[in-house]
């Protein structure tokens, strides 16, 4: 994967390489059991029973890769650089089956906490600009686990549209 920018927009695309859009798991790697299926886990909070509550993993294939640097260079008429980042998969609960909107206040501040643990620790590094947390519903919105879970990505630039909505508050906010 690379990131190319739009000569038009000026915005960051992110360009498929020929890399593998997905992963097909044999069993859900989210599920209790199965942990070796999925990659290392980064954050973890074990509920008083020793068992996991909220995990969170590197994403498989990752659209963004930790590892480098951006490496940004004129190509024709784009500008590109690597697709350095971090995107990481946050397992919101150990069951299956249940949607965040079913879990306790209690599970919920849990998962709200893993939020915070990784953007602390992602904003440590100097790379990326930018780190958002967002979530997948249902294979229309290009949920690709279905494992109940959210996600976390860190760039290494600000997103066109978030600069514009910033812009514009700034204007409102000066009236």
């Amino acid at each position: 994967m690379e990131l190319r920018k739009d000569p038009i927009t000026q915005g960051w695309v992110i360009q498929n390489d020929g890399e593998s859009p997905g992963h097909r798991f044999a069993a859900c790697p989210f599920c209790p059991g199965h942990e070796t299926l999925s990659p290392q886990t980064i954050y973890s909070y074990w509920n008083g029973n020793g068992s996991w509550q909220v995990r969170v993993t590197p994403h498989v294939p990752p659209l963004y890769r930790i590892e480098g640097d951006a490496k940004r260079q004129a190509q024709g008429v784009y500008d590109k650089m690597c697709a350095v980042g971090a995107h990481e998969v946050v397992v919101e609960s150990p069951d299956h089956d249940t949607s965040l909107s079913r879990l306790s206040d209690k599970d919920i501040a849990q998962v709200l906490r893993a939020y915070v643990s990784r953007i602390t620790d992602l904003k440590k590094d100097s790379r990326f600009r930018y780190i958002t947390v967002f979530r997948n519903h249902g294979t229309l919105t290009g949920q690709d686990l279905e494992h109940p879970h959210s996600q976390i990505a860190a760039i290494p630039f600000i997103p066109r549209r978030v600069i514009y909505e910033l812009r514009s508050y700034q204007r409102g906010s000066r009236k």
